[in-house]
């Protein structure tokens, strides 16, 4: 029987949630760098690549 008090109050603090109040700058700026490594990523594959086909080994 306890483990239904425990349910219902856990119920009742998803039910408190307001959309779009959450802080979400952490999130931002971590998937901001994430996208910044990917684009740095392609660049020096692609410089790679140019080099190897300009020197073409």
């Amino acid at each position: 029987m306890a483990n239904i008090g425990k349910h219902k109050e856990r119920e009742n603090k998803m039910s408190e949630y307001e959309h779009g109040s959450m802080d979400i700058y952490d999130q931002e700026k971590t998937y901001h760098s994430f996208l910044m490594l990917g684009k740095w990523t392609a660049y020096i594959c692609i410089g790679i690549l140019v080099f190897l086909a300009i020197v073409g080994t």
